[in-house]
Protein backbone atom coordinates (compact mmCIF):
# COMPACT_ATOMS: atom_id res chain seq x y z
CA UNK A 1 0.00 0.00 0.00
CA UNK A 2 1.24 3.47 -0.82
CA UNK A 3 0.51 6.35 1.52
CA UNK A 4 -1.90 4.26 3.62
CA UNK A 5 -2.75 7.22 5.87
CA UNK A 6 -2.08 7.37 9.58
CA UNK A 7 0.53 5.12 11.16
CA UNK A 8 -0.45 1.60 12.10
CA UNK A 9 -0.72 0.63 15.75
CA UNK A 10 0.60 -2.88 15.17
CA UNK A 11 3.60 -4.00 17.16
CA UNK A 12 7.09 -3.71 15.73
CA UNK A 13 7.57 -7.49 15.72
CA UNK A 14 4.52 -7.81 13.47
CA UNK A 15 5.85 -5.25 11.01
CA UNK A 16 9.22 -7.03 10.91
CA UNK A 17 7.54 -10.41 10.53
CA UNK A 18 5.34 -9.16 7.67
CA UNK A 19 8.15 -7.52 5.72
CA UNK A 20 10.43 -10.58 6.00
CA UNK A 21 7.86 -13.17 4.93
CA UNK A 22 10.01 -14.31 2.02
CA UNK A 23 8.52 -17.26 0.11
CA UNK A 24 10.22 -20.59 0.89
CA UNK A 25 11.67 -19.06 4.07
CA UNK A 26 8.72 -17.71 6.08
CA UNK A 27 4.99 -18.12 5.66
CA UNK A 28 2.79 -15.09 4.83
CA UNK A 29 1.78 -12.98 7.80
CA UNK A 30 -1.89 -12.24 8.38
CA UNK A 31 -3.03 -9.35 10.56
CA UNK A 32 -6.31 -7.56 11.14
CA UNK A 33 -6.54 -3.89 10.31
CA UNK A 34 -8.33 -1.61 12.78
CA UNK A 35 -8.13 -4.31 15.41
CA UNK A 36 -5.87 -4.49 18.43
CA UNK A 37 -3.53 -7.49 18.25
CA UNK A 38 -1.87 -8.90 21.39
CA UNK A 39 1.79 -9.60 21.96
CA UNK A 40 2.86 -13.13 20.91
CA UNK A 41 2.69 -15.82 23.56
CA UNK A 42 5.53 -18.26 24.31
CA UNK A 43 6.62 -20.28 21.32
CA UNK A 44 7.61 -17.27 19.21
CA UNK A 45 9.88 -19.26 16.87
CA UNK A 46 7.04 -21.56 15.88
CA UNK A 47 4.82 -18.58 15.21
CA UNK A 48 7.45 -16.86 13.07
CA UNK A 49 7.68 -19.84 10.72
CA UNK A 50 3.96 -20.43 10.35
CA UNK A 51 0.85 -18.42 9.64
CA UNK A 52 -0.09 -16.50 12.77
CA UNK A 53 -3.70 -15.53 13.17
CA UNK A 54 -3.76 -13.88 16.63
CA UNK A 55 -7.53 -13.75 17.03
CA UNK A 56 -10.72 -13.21 15.14
CA UNK A 57 -11.70 -9.60 14.53
CA UNK A 58 -13.77 -8.01 17.26
CA UNK A 59 -15.06 -5.13 15.13
CA UNK A 60 -17.17 -5.07 12.01
CA UNK A 61 -14.64 -2.71 10.41
CA UNK A 62 -11.73 -5.12 10.89
CA UNK A 63 -10.52 -7.09 7.91
CA UNK A 64 -7.73 -9.63 7.46
CA UNK A 65 -4.77 -8.58 5.35
CA UNK A 66 -2.00 -10.96 4.32
CA UNK A 67 1.51 -9.61 3.89
CA UNK A 68 4.42 -11.05 1.91
CA UNK A 69 8.06 -10.03 1.87
CA UNK A 70 8.38 -6.65 0.15
CA UNK A 71 11.26 -8.07 -1.88
CA UNK A 72 8.98 -10.50 -3.70
CA UNK A 73 8.69 -8.40 -6.84
CA UNK A 74 9.98 -5.03 -8.08
CA UNK A 75 10.11 -3.72 -4.50
CA UNK A 76 13.12 -5.96 -3.87
CA UNK A 77 14.93 -2.76 -4.74
CA UNK A 78 12.62 -0.31 -2.92
CA UNK A 79 14.11 2.81 -4.52
CA UNK A 80 11.22 3.36 -6.89
CA UNK A 81 8.66 2.78 -4.14
CA UNK A 82 10.44 5.21 -1.80
CA UNK A 83 10.56 7.86 -4.50
CA UNK A 84 6.88 7.30 -5.28
CA UNK A 85 5.98 7.65 -1.59
CA UNK A 86 7.81 10.97 -1.23
CA UNK A 87 6.60 12.38 -4.54
CA UNK A 88 2.96 11.49 -3.90
CA UNK A 89 3.16 13.57 -0.72
CA UNK A 90 4.18 16.60 -2.81
CA UNK A 91 7.68 16.54 -1.35
CA UNK A 92 10.82 17.09 -3.40
CA UNK A 93 13.81 14.75 -3.40
CA UNK A 94 17.15 16.48 -2.96
CA UNK A 95 19.51 13.53 -2.65
CA UNK A 96 18.77 9.81 -3.00
CA UNK A 97 21.13 7.06 -1.78
CA UNK A 98 20.60 3.43 -2.80
CA UNK A 99 22.66 0.55 -1.35
CA UNK A 100 22.65 -2.80 -3.14
CA UNK A 101 23.34 -6.34 -1.96
CA UNK A 102 26.01 -7.35 -4.52
CA UNK A 103 23.76 -9.88 -6.21
CA UNK A 104 24.40 -10.89 -9.82
CA UNK A 105 22.46 -12.39 -12.67
CA UNK A 106 20.01 -15.13 -11.82
CA UNK A 107 20.68 -18.60 -13.16
CA UNK A 108 17.32 -20.11 -14.08
CA UNK A 109 18.70 -23.36 -15.46
CA UNK A 110 18.21 -25.73 -12.53
CA UNK A 111 16.97 -29.29 -12.63
CA UNK A 112 15.95 -29.56 -8.96
CA UNK A 113 12.54 -28.07 -8.12
CA UNK A 114 13.49 -25.96 -5.09
CA UNK A 115 16.50 -24.20 -6.72
CA UNK A 116 14.36 -23.64 -9.83
CA UNK A 117 11.60 -21.96 -7.81
CA UNK A 118 14.10 -19.88 -5.84
CA UNK A 119 15.73 -18.73 -9.08
CA UNK A 120 12.35 -17.72 -10.46
CA UNK A 121 11.56 -15.70 -7.36
CA UNK A 122 14.97 -14.03 -7.55
CA UNK A 123 14.38 -13.14 -11.19
CA UNK A 124 11.08 -11.47 -10.29
CA UNK A 125 12.94 -9.37 -7.70
CA UNK A 126 15.73 -8.20 -10.04
CA UNK A 127 16.98 -4.91 -8.48
CA UNK A 128 18.49 -3.49 -11.67
CA UNK A 129 15.31 -2.18 -13.43
CA UNK A 130 14.37 0.04 -10.45
CA UNK A 131 17.97 1.28 -10.33
CA UNK A 132 17.94 2.27 -14.00
CA UNK A 133 14.53 3.88 -13.52
CA UNK A 134 15.89 6.00 -10.66
CA UNK A 135 18.86 7.07 -12.77
CA UNK A 136 16.40 8.39 -15.36
CA UNK A 137 14.22 10.13 -12.76
CA UNK A 138 17.24 11.82 -11.15
CA UNK A 139 18.24 13.33 -14.50
CA UNK A 140 14.70 14.41 -15.36
CA UNK A 141 13.94 15.96 -11.97
CA UNK A 142 17.49 17.09 -11.23
CA UNK A 143 18.25 15.46 -7.88
CA UNK A 144 21.46 13.70 -6.84
CA UNK A 145 21.31 9.92 -7.04
CA UNK A 146 23.97 7.58 -5.64
CA UNK A 147 23.95 3.81 -6.07
CA UNK A 148 26.53 1.74 -4.17
CA UNK A 149 26.55 -1.85 -5.33
CA UNK A 150 29.17 -4.39 -6.45
CA UNK A 151 27.25 -6.18 -9.17
CA UNK A 152 27.78 -9.94 -8.86
CA UNK A 153 30.10 -9.32 -5.90
CA UNK A 154 28.56 -12.17 -3.90
CA UNK A 155 27.46 -14.63 -6.60
CA UNK A 156 27.46 -17.72 -4.36
CA UNK A 157 25.91 -16.23 -1.23
CA UNK A 158 22.42 -17.56 -0.47
CA UNK A 159 19.86 -15.54 1.45
CA UNK A 160 20.02 -17.90 4.42
CA UNK A 161 23.74 -18.66 4.42
CA UNK A 162 25.42 -18.53 7.83
CA UNK A 163 28.55 -20.66 7.94
CA UNK A 164 29.62 -22.08 10.26
CA UNK A 165 26.32 -22.06 12.08
CA UNK A 166 28.02 -21.35 15.40
CA UNK A 167 29.31 -17.86 14.53
CA UNK A 168 28.96 -17.33 10.76
CA UNK A 169 32.63 -16.34 10.42
CA UNK A 170 33.04 -17.73 6.90
CA UNK A 171 29.96 -15.89 5.68
CA UNK A 172 31.03 -12.65 7.35
CA UNK A 173 34.52 -12.93 5.84
CA UNK A 174 33.01 -13.42 2.40
CA UNK A 175 30.92 -10.26 2.77
CA UNK A 176 33.86 -8.30 4.15
CA UNK A 177 36.11 -9.27 1.23
CA UNK A 178 33.45 -8.26 -1.28
CA UNK A 179 33.12 -4.88 0.42
CA UNK A 180 36.88 -4.32 0.42
CA UNK A 181 36.98 -5.08 -3.28
CA UNK A 182 34.26 -2.52 -3.91
CA UNK A 183 35.66 0.27 -1.74
CA UNK A 184 39.16 0.02 -3.26
CA UNK A 185 37.90 1.21 -6.65
CA UNK A 186 38.84 4.89 -7.23
CA UNK A 187 35.49 5.72 -8.84
CA UNK A 188 33.64 4.28 -5.83
CA UNK A 189 35.81 6.23 -3.39
CA UNK A 190 35.08 9.42 -5.31
CA UNK A 191 31.36 8.66 -5.30
CA UNK A 192 31.45 8.05 -1.54
CA UNK A 193 33.26 11.36 -1.04
CA UNK A 194 30.76 13.36 -3.10
CA UNK A 195 27.83 11.65 -1.42
CA UNK A 196 29.22 12.40 2.05
CA UNK A 197 29.76 16.06 1.16
CA UNK A 198 26.20 16.35 -0.15
CA UNK A 199 24.71 14.74 2.95
CA UNK A 200 26.72 16.90 5.36
CA UNK A 201 25.83 20.06 3.45
CA UNK A 202 22.13 19.26 3.57
CA UNK A 203 22.34 18.33 7.25
CA UNK A 204 23.86 21.73 8.02
CA UNK A 205 21.20 23.52 6.00
CA UNK A 206 18.51 21.77 8.03
CA UNK A 207 20.00 22.98 11.31
CA UNK A 208 20.37 26.59 10.13
CA UNK A 209 16.95 27.30 11.67
CA UNK A 210 17.19 25.68 15.12
CA UNK A 211 13.48 26.01 15.81
CA UNK A 212 12.44 24.18 12.61
CA UNK A 213 15.10 21.51 13.13
CA UNK A 214 13.92 20.92 16.70
CA UNK A 215 10.37 20.42 15.46
CA UNK A 216 11.54 18.04 12.72
CA UNK A 217 13.82 15.99 14.98
CA UNK A 218 11.74 15.79 18.17
CA UNK A 219 8.15 16.73 17.17
CA UNK A 220 8.24 19.38 19.88
CA UNK A 221 5.21 21.54 20.64
CA UNK A 222 4.36 24.06 23.35
CA UNK A 223 1.20 24.51 25.46
CA UNK A 224 1.21 27.74 27.43
CA UNK A 225 1.01 27.09 31.18
CA UNK A 226 0.92 30.72 32.30
CA UNK A 227 -2.10 31.98 34.25
CA UNK A 228 -4.67 34.08 32.41
CA UNK A 229 -3.23 33.41 28.98
CA UNK A 230 -4.99 35.73 26.49
CA UNK A 231 -4.87 33.13 23.72
CA UNK A 232 -7.83 30.87 23.03
CA UNK A 233 -8.03 27.68 25.06
CA UNK A 234 -6.19 24.79 23.52
CA UNK A 235 -3.92 26.92 21.31
CA UNK A 236 -0.64 25.14 20.61
CA UNK A 237 2.68 26.41 19.28
CA UNK A 238 4.92 24.27 17.09
CA UNK A 239 7.78 26.73 16.84
CA UNK A 240 10.03 27.58 19.80
CA UNK A 241 10.71 31.11 18.53
CA UNK A 242 7.01 31.88 18.12
CA UNK A 243 6.26 30.54 21.60
CA UNK A 244 9.12 32.60 23.03
CA UNK A 245 7.63 35.70 21.40
CA UNK A 246 4.24 34.87 22.89
CA UNK A 247 5.67 34.59 26.41
CA UNK A 248 7.54 37.86 26.07
CA UNK A 249 4.68 39.91 24.59
CA UNK A 250 1.64 38.38 26.30
CA UNK A 251 3.12 37.51 29.71
CA UNK A 252 6.04 39.93 29.93
CA UNK A 253 8.54 37.18 30.69
CA UNK A 254 12.20 38.14 30.36
CA UNK A 255 15.55 36.51 29.80
CA UNK A 256 16.40 36.69 33.52
CA UNK A 257 15.42 33.06 33.97
CA UNK A 258 11.62 33.02 33.95
CA UNK A 259 11.45 32.81 30.15
CA UNK A 260 13.76 29.81 29.83
CA UNK A 261 11.97 28.07 32.72
CA UNK A 262 8.56 28.54 31.08
CA UNK A 263 9.78 27.26 27.71
CA UNK A 264 11.27 24.16 29.33
CA UNK A 265 8.13 23.60 31.41
CA UNK A 266 5.66 23.95 28.56
CA UNK A 267 7.58 22.09 25.85
CA UNK A 268 6.66 18.51 25.02
CA UNK A 269 8.42 16.17 22.58
CA UNK A 270 8.99 12.53 21.74
CA UNK A 271 11.22 10.90 24.32
CA UNK A 272 12.95 7.54 24.15
CA UNK A 273 12.02 4.86 26.61
CA UNK A 274 13.69 1.54 27.24
CA UNK A 275 12.41 -1.45 25.21
CA UNK A 276 9.07 -2.68 26.44
CA UNK A 277 7.82 0.73 27.53
CA UNK A 278 7.36 2.29 24.10
CA UNK A 279 7.86 5.93 23.21
CA UNK A 280 5.65 8.72 24.41
CA UNK A 281 5.20 12.46 24.36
Amino acid sequence: MRNPGTASEHHLWQVARATTAAPLYFAPMQVYLDDEIPEPKPGLLKRLTSNFNPKQPSKNTSRPVTFLDGGFGPANNPSREAWQEVSSSNEKVGIFVSIGTARGKTNRFHTALRPFIKAGIAAVGDPEPPHHDMETKSKEQKFDYYRFNEFDGLPDLDFDEWKPSKNGKHTQDKIHKAYQKLICKPEVQESFRRCALDLVRRRRLRTADESRWERYATKVYFDCGEDKCPEEAGKRWYDRNEFREHLMTSHRLTEDGSLATAIQRDGKSWRYRAPGNGASI
